[in-house]
């Protein structure tokens, strides 16, 4: 049994699929095997130390699933088709999970064009902000031990999340495991095109879909997400959901802060426009 698995979906990206798993074949830890999912996209040609499975298209969480179902190992990592990662990336993540930690991220250096634009996950976790449904770390970044799975469950497969199908997952494993970051820029995103295909489904059904099956509003009690639904119902023009999300935001502001339309005014001060800013400055103080 391998101690790590590497699972690696992919669709329809056989340009790009060699530059991922040519940063898998130069990690300084060996121990480890390769899943490529193809997810109803052409054909990759693999070397052969990489083992495929080719299903029906069903997402990036559908592939995983995949990946994890088939793979066998005591850790699992995940890589994008379009990522990358540095040699020392799986050796140096595999050494915090061996001090005893569950699940953990490295930095991602966010490259559009060929330039650097920012970076990803160099932060301490924040469970708030993670809860408010903002991506923390994404996939690329992440390594956890398997048996993690059994308690928070893979990824969903629901075509309401195909795209934030990574943060659901975290929302949910991180109510078994804090994850540590490593803080060390092991990864490299290319962000000029995304795994994601076709057209999304409208925000508010997503976000109530999440609201409703991760105990929002009962055992969670998180402003952000439904502030963040109720900007979405407004914008989609769902009445039903804008009444009900913004009486949800009301109740859960902390106090000496207030719902002013679609503004938060007082100590927390946040406007539609600023969520991804108020949540990097939530993490940069975290």
């Amino acid at each position: 049994m391998p101690l790590v698995s590497v699972i690696i979906p992919t669709f329809n990206r056989t340009a790009l699929l060699p530059r991922a798993l040519t940063s898998v074949a130069t990690q300084t830890l060996r121990d480890f095997d390769v899943w490529v999912i193809n997810d109803g996209g052409e054909e990759p040609t693999l070397p052969p130390s990489a083992r495929i499975i080719s299903k029906p298209n069903g997402g990036p969480g559908s592939a995983r699933n995949a990946g994890i179902a088939a793979s066998d190992s005591r850790y699992v990592a995940y890589l994008d088709d379009d990522d990358e990662w540095r040699p020392d990336h799986l050796e140096s993540l595999v050494g915090l999970l061996n001090d005893g930690h569950e699940m953990v991220y490295a930095t991602a250096d966010v490259v559009v064009s060929g330039s650097h634009v920012r970076f990803w996950g160099d932060c301490r976790f924040d469970k708030f902000v993670a809860e408010g449904f903002y991506t923390i770390f994404p996939p690329s970044t992440c390594l956890h031990k398997r048996d993690l799975l059994g308690r928070c469950g893979d990824f969903d497969e629901s075509p309401l999340l195909v795209g934030p199908e990574d943060c659901e997952f975290l929302v949910r494993a991180s109510d078994f495991a804090v994850p540590v970051p490593s803080r060390r820029r092991t990864v490299v995103m290319h962000r000029d095109d995304s795994m994601t295909r076709g057209p999304r489904p409208k925000w508010v059904d997503t976000l109530d879909y999440v609201i409703e099956k991760n105990g929002y509003g009962v055992t969670r009690r998180n402003w952000l997400m439904f502030y963040r639904a109720y900007l979405a119902a407004v914008r989609e023009e769902r009445p039903d959901k804008v009444s009900a999300w913004g009486e949800e935001v009301d109740r859960s502001l902390p106090a000496g802060s207030t719902r002013v339309g679609t503004v938060i005014v007082g100590d927390v001060r946040l406007g539609p426009e600023d969520i991804k800013q108020f949540c990097r400055r939530a993490l940069e103080v975290a």
